[in-house]
Formats: structure tokens, C-alpha cells, sequence
């Protein structure tokens, strides 16, 4: 006699848009003020479903935060290392920087939030942090060196040591844009840090 095996019910919901949706609010609320029911809400998925597919809060952060870096943080770097002119580059970041710093939603950058929340202190979050970190820097780096190549930046800079102290900059400035800063604040920091490459044209 056959036997008819019964499935599972089938998937309601997709997968990158409910990612999509707890990034969002991971964004917004950091990992410590956002509740599993929160989660559940925010993606529109049943509760079980939810474990099912991502884990538990911590490894769906994991994820929401990896999909942060993948979108942003790796648009800069490509950007970076594209085969443009190095000041074109770089100008280009900067303005998207600024963007993000001046943005009216006051969110500012998922990963930097991230450092004022208990998450923080796990292995695998720091870790995603320090690889996005350290991959931006490097790809500034490698720009700046084309640029010194190219005559639009001083020969004399050290570009490792200007790419750290741009990227910390830029991390302590994202971390203000979430308060009331005085109006030219970040406009100001940001045309000093640029000027510290001492380039000799400007976009």
C-alpha cells in the first residue's frame, strides 16, 4: 500500500526581505532595546518561522549586521578601489560620508552604534566590525598611494597612518551625528580631514 508523506507548509514570507526588514530595525534600535516580538512584527514572520530560518536574536544580528556591511561599507571600499582617478575616488567618498552624517533620520552607521551596546563584547560581532573596518583602511590606503602617484596628493604624507586617522575620524563623527551638533560641525571636520591629504585639485 502507498503511503503519501505529508510537507511541510510551504514559505510565506522571503528570506532577504525579512533580513532586510530586522537590519532595518537593528539599525534604528540597536541589538539591546530590540525585542524578539519587535523582530517578529518588524519581519512579518511567525515567531517559529523566524527561529527557524535565522536562529536566535544574536544570530540574526549576526546576519542584519553582515547585510550592513555587504551594502554599505563594501560600496565604499569597491568604490575606492575602482579604477578611477585617486582624488575622483576619494572626493566621491567623502560625499557619501557626508551624506550619511547629515541625514535627517539621525540613524548613523549600524556598526558604529553597535559599540555602545552589549553585543559588542561577542567575538563574532567584533569581529565583522574589525574586517569592515581594516578593509576600508586599506582600500583608502591604496588610494591615496595612487594618488601621491598621480600628483594629486602630497608624496610626503604617510597614507597609512592619514587613512587611520580619517577612518577613526569619520567613526567618532558617526557616532555624534546621532545628537544635536552645531550647525558646520561635520562640515568643517570633513574639509579638515580632506585637506589633510593636502590635495592640489578638489572635485
Amino acid at each position: 500500500m502507498m503511503t503519501t508523506m505529508t510537507r511541510g507548509r510551504p514559505k510565506s514570507f522571503n528570506d532577504n526581505e525579512a533580513l532586510e526588514r530586522a537590519m532595518n530595525l537593528f539599525w534604528r534600535f540597536g541589538y539591546d532595546a530590540t525585542s524578539m516580538d519587535q523582530l517578529v512584527g518588524a519581519m512579518e514572520i511567525p515567531r517559529q518561522s523566524l527561529y527557524r530560518t535565522f536562529g536566535d536574536k544574536k544570530t540574526l544580528f549576526l546576519r542584519a549586521l553582515e547585510l550592513y556591511g555587504k551594502r554599505t561599507n563594501t560600496a565604499i571600499t569597491q568604490t575606492l578601489l575602482s579604477d578611477s582617478l585617486a582624488i575622483d575616488k576619494i572626493n566621491a567618498v567623502f560625499r557619501r560620508w557626508g551624506d550619511l552624517l547629515t541625514s535627517k533620520d539621525k540613524q548613523g552607521c549600524m556598526m558604529q552604534n553597535t559599540y555602545s551596546q552589549s553585543i559588542l563584547n561577542d567575538k563574532d560581532v567584533t569581529a565583522i566590525i574589525m574586517l569592515y573596518q581594516k578593509q576600508i583602511t586599506q582600500a583608502l590606503t591604496e588610494a591615496i598611494a595612487q594618488g601621491q602617484k598621480e600628483g594629486s596628493i602630497e608624496n610626503t604624507i604617510d597614507g597609512k597612518a592619514a587613512a587611520r586617522t580619517i577612518i577613526s575620524s569619520i567613526n567618532g563623527l558617526l557616532s555624534l551625528a546621532r545628537t544635536n551638533l552645531p550647525e558646520g560641525f561635520i562640515e568643517d571636520v570633513l574639509n579638515t580631514l580632506k585637506s589633510m591629504l593636502q590635495t592640489k585639485s578638489a572635485a
